[in-house]
């Protein structure tokens, strides 16, 4: 969880704003590789394929 806030951070960092909120937050999940979100998609029968869609 600590690599999705840093990446939350960094993510609104580069945008330029102020603060990160929750949608920084979501876009740091949904974009890492091996992150656990893409992790519960492919385990809830998505698979790899929805993961990264």
């Amino acid at each position: 969880m600590r690599e999705a806030i840093v990446g939350a951070h960094e993510l609104a960092m580069n945008f330029g704003h102020a603060q990160f909120t929750p949608i920084h937050k979501a876009i740091a999940l949904i974009t890492d590789p091996n992150g656990i979100l893409r992790q519960a998609v492919a385990n809830a029968g998505g698979g790899q394929e929805a993961a990264n869609s």
